[in-house]
């Protein structure tokens, strides 16, 4: 990875500090005119002895330095990470979905035409001519091994010939979707389609069916039943891990038998004895099974030795109709390496194709890269081995940089691909809260619509423009393939692109995600799923519209800002009683600073954001109690200004009522976590706003009169806190996760 796409990915990650509402240019502008004043005022304390002249030069000096760099180090660049995609003429794919695309002509797919070849024959003589029973073709493997593809491949192949209908994805919507292609009578009409041309029903990745509510499986089933025709078939694809289950609810040998029926008729249950066994010749230490066996296929040298047909005579007296139809395997295992047997000079071996395109792309090193990563997923190949690919042609690495890239772990380089993906888009942090929702959501085995997906990160938090980036960063991510829309053409029906993904991008949040953000997408999640609390949740939600509105804090720290500026300028042009009838309260002299004036506003902008971005979103009596509050926080505040020879006091003090407000919000109703978050948020703001007032007292009791660097020294100190509180809780993460807290009732 060059030094370029570093430095973005770096920038795009820390890139989270804009809380107000307003573009990221003018907020580097602001930010850079308000370190321009804060260094200009401290400067102006340490120089407040020597001569105006001299004094002004030097702090504008300095100060337009800070100021200036502060503006290009905050300045939002138009520069964005080049993400990883899919480019002409790669050997490699990555992660990209072949549903939609051109299969034939492109170099960087991996051929599957042995495998569809296949299918179609077991099709046309077995599936298609069964009628009494109905078999269904079922792809079974692990995640990621290409099951899709093998799909993907199938339908472009035959869609001359055959016509397929894909209901892979939202099994919720199954039943509408079979109406609105099939009609409310699928039975009938099914077989009025499938007398003019053989129809197959798609259903990828159908171990979501066990997703479903006991009601939609019921619906599914009795679905699947009425798809049994004449030039009918069914291909289905699942997880290795949900085969079990799935041979639990269905007899995979007849699609017609009535599950329910079976079960509570059968000794066997839905277990028919005809299951199939695959073993090597070599003994039986290769043998590996199901149930017993009615039929056996031998494995020879990677290639099917057999793949004979038998005939069903139905072992249960319950079947009334007397048939005798043609039966075979039509279960077969999908595997990741994609490994060929070759003849060549005679003997038998076997090539991997990925292995052959590693070589062909980076020479020697490429083989060493693909025998260190062999055992990985198919997907997760096709990424890695994409980005070095990507590496070597678009950033132009030379063989070397590759071959370090080479040297590291599959989650080092899995890292840095969501780091890459993510940074591209406009918005770090939304982005990453958006992929975890759906990954999560799928690990969790739950459909969540995009509505509830920006109600869960709550977009409008930091500005009314929110819900329009949300969208655009849920097009960003469609766009990378991370997710993918569940219904074409619906916004509302989005999921993660693969469960592969899914999972590692949950590995990868366990270090590049804040704890307290995961914390609060977490509880979103959970609340979600519990449907006894989904009224509840519509109603936090609805609360946190209403407040959103709510422009009290804004318009009180406006006013008393303004306040603090006349009073400021009245002390310095017009009068100032500190150096009339309180002169002997004045420990400054005849020094007026205006370090307290830029210290205490950003105190107040720095209070006035963690009350309205997080704060305001606490419920009952809290409200009123924090409104209050923050009157007489900005009261002590225009007061600081106004009395600036005692602007440390008074500070100290107001945020020791900040923090008792704060730390005393939540009670015994909400999470012992959150509550623990602010508790220590306050105890640790307390502590300093203390040790700041009695410092400032025992300054006062040992000094009538501060000498310069006791001056200089109580600007000093209250910048330190001021730049610590800034930099540590006006950030997005932070602000959400106590935004978050607000509404976190115990359950």
């Amino acid at each position: 990875m060059n030094q370029d796409a570093n430095r973005i990915i770096k920038r795009m990650k820390k890139n989270h500090r804009n809380v107000y509402g307003i573009s990221d240019n003018m907020f580097a502008l602001i930010a850079g005119v308000i370190i321009f004043l804060w260094v200009a005022a401290v400067t102006d304390a340490a120089a407040c002895k020597l001569a105006l002249p001299i004094r002004v030069t030097v702090c504008l000096a300095i100060a337009s330095v800070s100021g200036v760099v502060s503006f290009f180090l905050l300045k939002s660049s138009s520069e964005k990470g080049v993400p990883y995609t899919r480019q002409n003429g790669f050997q490699f794919l990555g992660l990209h979905d072949l549903r939609n695309s051109d299969l034939k002509s492109s170099s960087d797919v991996l051929q599957r035409n042995e495998e569809i070849i296949f299918m179609k024959k077991v099709l046309d003589e077995i599936i298609f001519p069964q009628s009494a029973v109905k078999q269904a073709l079922c792809l079974v493997g692990p995640s990621g091994c290409g099951k899709s593809t093998i799909l993907a491949f199938f339908r472009e192949q035959y869609k001359d010939e055959i016509t397929c209908y894909d209901f892979s994805g939202n099994y919720h919507e199954l039943e509408s979707a079979m109406a609105s292609n099939f009609g409310t009578n699928i039975d009938v009409s099914l077989a009025e389609h499938a007398a003019k041309r053989k129809i197959v029903i798609i259903l990828d990745q159908f171990e979501r069916y066990f997703y479903l509510s006991p009601e939609e499986q019921q619906s599914v089933r009795k679905i699947l039943h009425a798809l049994s025709h004449r030039n009918t078939a069914v291909i289905l694809s699942l997880r290795e891990e949900y085969l079990a289950d799935f041979l639990k609810q269905f007899d995979m040998n007849d699609l017609k038998e009535d599950p329910e029926e079976v079960a509570r008729t059968s000794t066997h249950g839905i277990f028919h004895e005809l299951v199939s066994i695959i073993w090597k010749n070599s003994g039986d230490s290769g043998r590996s099974g199901l149930i017993k066996p009615a039929h056996t296929v031998l494995w020879e040298d990677n290639i099917i030795k057999n793949n004979g047909k038998v005939y069903l005579n139905s072992p249960f007296p319950y079947i009334a109709v007397d048939y005798s139809e043609q039966m075979g395997i039509t279960t077969f295992y999908c595997q990741s390496d994609n490994q060929v047997s070759v003849q060549a000079n005679g003997k038998s071996g076997s090539s991997s194709v990925i292995l052959d395109k590693c070589r062909r792309v980076f020479g020697k090193a490429g083989e060493a890269f693909f025998k260190k990563n062999q055992g990985a997923a198919l997907v997760e190949q096709q990424i890695l081995f994409h980005m070095a690919e990507f590496n070597q042609k678009i950033h132009g690495q030379t063989p070397e940089e590759v071959e370090e890239m080479f040297d590291l772990s599959r989650t080092e380089l899995l890292n840095r691909y969501f780091d890459v993906q993510l940074s591209s888009c406009d918005d770090y942090f939304l982005a990453s809260r958006i992929l975890y929702l759906y990954s999560k959501a799928r690990e969790s085995q739950i459909f969540i619509r995009t509505d509830d997906v920006e109600k869960g990160i709550f977009s409008r938090q930091f500005g009314k423009s929110g819900y329009k980036s949300f969208m655009k960063t849920i097009e960003e991510l469609e766009n990378l393939q991370l997710i993918r829309k569940n219904s074409d053409g619906s916004t509302q029906e989005y999921e993660i692109a693969h469960d592969f993904i899914a999972q590692a991008f949950l590995k990868y949040c366990e270090n590049s995600m804040n704890r307290d953000v995961k914390n609060s997408l977490d509880l979103f999640l959970s609340e979600y799923r519990n449907e006894q609390l989904k009224k509840q949740l519509d109603e936090k939600y609805a609360f946190r519209f209403k407040k959103d509105k709510d422009k009290f804090f804004r318009y009180s720290t406006a006013f008393s800002v303004a306040i603090m500026i006349l009073g400021f300028l009245a002390e310095v042009f017009i009068w100032n009683p500190w150096t009339g009838v309180l002169q002997g309260l004045n420990p400054y002299g005849e020094y007026v600073p205006f370090f307290p004036l830029v210290i205490t506003i950003v105190s107040v902008i720095y209070l006035c954001c963690l009350y309205d971005r997080a704060i305001k979103y606490f419920k009952g009596r809290s409200e009123a109690k924090c409104k209050t509050c923050f009157v007489v926080l900005m009261l002590l505040a225009v007061l600081a200004v106004l009395a600036y020879p005692h602007f440390l006091l008074l500070d100290s003090i107001d945020l020791v009522i900040a923090a008792l407000d704060i730390s005393l919000l939540l009670n015994n109703d909400y999470r012992s976590s959150c509550r623990a978050q602010l508790q220590s948020y306050g105890l640790r703001s307390i502590l300093m706003g203390t040790i700041y007032a009695i410092g400032h007292v025992v300054f006062c009791l040992t000094n009538p009169l501060f000498d310069t660097y006791l001056i200089f020294a109580e600007a000093v100190m209250f910048t330190v806190l001021a730049i610590y509180a800034c930099l540590a809780h006006l950030t997005k993460e932070y602000l959400y996760s106590r935004m978050s807290d607000a509404t976190s009732e115990k359950k």
